[in-house]
């Protein structure tokens, strides 16, 4: 009696507090709004999907069918929806694919959760049949998987099918060929693979998509220091250093200089220029003929380097300065006296570049390069944006499958695949978590079915001639949207990477399941504030 009156009064408290939803309505709450989302998505799957126009609050617009692109720009302010925004980001950052389908499959299992609930079912049940069917789904993508190999045409089709539906086809093999050459380029024997850091992208304005292109190096977004200077370098040997060329000038914190006559005066100039022939003496005696340093050099050295036909470059991006020790080879040298010829890196070709009002240096033709950059062109800044987060889309998915090595048939051949096998398993599992697998079954079958849909094609005729089909063990019979008909995904060259479709079956089924934990949902005063604010 005790416990239940003092579960009353913190349930009146919360009550005066807050608004407050108990029970399957909290849970209900948070299904819908999952489901909402991924209504939003659900007509921009696959290549023939519709793209959405998004005005933020500042008036910016974009046009887009990308789950990222759209969910970003959404203002959503249900806590769930945030996490499940975030999630699929997440997941796209990490894999380069897949956040729509986790989206989708999020959506569904939730839904058909709600409806086991209502049936009578424990939450835990259902959340103990769903972890079960998940578990054998990834075994049986284990089992399916077609080992990669480095077989560049499996990477190419991989690159492919991310690309799907975004350009011409004619872009389209353009593009993957540059994901392919760069991923294969930076891969690392280890099998680490870091596209992030080891692929600069550099967007400009003018030209088509098919003007993009791989380069062996890095771009310094910077003029060479001196006209004087060579604007073109074969065979570069190039320095990097990470050091003041220069004497500070004095400050309020430094010994204080006083000048009173015009010998200390020469006395001064002839310090900074026994500085400058020392700090060059070392650059000359390592048989450097390109100088890149982040910080800046003194007047002395910048003439010496000219009058020697060095080609120099100060204050560099710290970021394209690591990727340039990277490209070409060189060690950053924090002392200048550490400097020597086995310190250099090299370049076949260093030149500078004018691209629209800017110039740049271009190093290119490195020696056995571990970071490339893309050379991102396009008729206006929107379109080398998109350029840029899809060639990265693609290339994430490169990687993942030449780090794990296995790939599967896409189209919803995999999906179907997966969603056969758990119900024959379902059935032969005792007690009402066999309902809750048999649900996660048909949750992959979503799938499929949207593809057929958005492409034009009778959903439910599609979808049943491809259950006969993989009744019949036709593995990797899936939907092809271009040509819409069924055919063999795997021959036809549409792949995606095994462990994309594993994290996201273990992520949507994780995520699913806190939703079903919830027993209620809690408001405070001042989230009602904010929540009405934001109306």
């Amino acid at each position: 009696m005790g416990d239940s009156g003092s579960r009353d009064k913190v349930q009146e408290m919360l009550a005066k507090m807050a608004e407050h939803l108990k029970g399957i309505d909290a849970v209900k709450n948070c299904v819908y709004t999952v489901v909402a989302i991924a209504d939003i998505l659900k007509n921009s799957l696959g290549p023939k999907g519709m793209s959405k126009l998004i005005i933020d609050r500042y008036d910016n617009f974009v046009v887009s069918n990308d789950a990222v692109t759209i969910l970003r720009d959404l203002d959503i302010q249900h806590p769930i929806g945030e996490m499940l925004v975030n999630l699929g980001k997440t997941h796209v950052r990490t894999q380069g694919d897949g956040g729509k389908i986790i989206v989708f499959l999020a959506a569904e299992l939730a839904k058909r959760g709600l409806k086991l609930v209502n049936e009578g079912l424990h939450p835990s049940v259902i959340i103990s049949g769903y972890y079960a069917a998940c578990e054998e789904a990834t075994n049986r993508i284990d089992e399916l998987s077609i080992h990669v190999n480095g077989k560049k045409a499996l990477l190419k089709s991989v690159a492919n099918t991310s690309l799907s539906g975004k350009f011409s086809k004619r872009v389209e093999n353009h593009l993957s060929d540059i994901a392919v050459e760069a991923v294969s380029t930076i891969a690392e024997e280890e099998g680490l693979i870091n596209v992030r850091d080891r692929v600069q992208f550099v967007k400009k304005e003018g030209g088509g998509i098919m003007d993009t292109e791989l380069i062996h190096g890095v771009i310094i977004s910077k003029e060479i220091l001196s006209p004087k200077m060579p604007r073109r370098v074969m065979d570069a040997r190039i320095a990097l250093l990470d050091e003041k060329l220069y004497l500070e000038k004095p400050t309020e914190r430094s010994v204080e200089l006083q000048i009173n006559t015009p010998e200390d005066l020469d006395g001064y100039l002839e310090e900074k220029r026994k500085f400058g022939e020392r700090k060059f003496s070392y650059i000359k005696k390592s048989g450097a003929n390109v100088v890149v340093t982040e910080k800046g050099i003194d007047k002395f050295i910048e003439q010496s380097l000219s009058k020697n036909k060095i080609l120099g470059i100060r204050r560099a991006k710290p970021e394209e300065f690591k990727l340039l020790s990277k490209a070409c080879g060189a060690k950053i040298c924090s002392k200048i006296e550490d400097l020597g010829e086995e310190n250099l890196g090299y370049a076949k070709l260093v030149e500078e570049r004018r691209g629209g009002r800017d110039k740049y240096v271009l190093f290119s033709c490195c020696r056995d390069p571990k970071a490339v950059v893309v050379l991102v062109r396009g008729g206006s800044w929107y379109i080398c944006e998109e350029v840029e987060r899809l060639l990265r889309n693609a290339m994430m998915a490169v990687s993942v499958a030449m780090t794990h090595r296995k790939v599967v048939g896409g189209g919803g051949a995999i999906e179907l695949e997966l969603a056969k096998h758990i119900r024959k398993t379902a059935y032969s599992v005792e007690g009402k978590k066999q309902l809750a697998m048999v649900e996660f079954a048909s949750a992959l079958e979503l799938v499929p079915r949207i593809l057929a849909s958005n492409a034009g094609m009778d959903e439910i005729d599609t979808f049943l001639e491809l259950r006969s089909k993989h009744s019949g063990n036709q593995n990797w019979i899936g939907v092809d949207v271009e040509n819409k008909k069924l055919r063999d995904m795997a021959e036809y060259g549409v792949l995606e990477p095994s462990y994309v479709k594993i994290k996201s079956l273990k992520s949507a089924t994780e995520f699913v399941s806190s939703i079903l934990k919830v027993d209620g949902m809690y408001i405070s005063k001042m989230g009602l504030k904010k929540r009405d604010q934001a109306k």
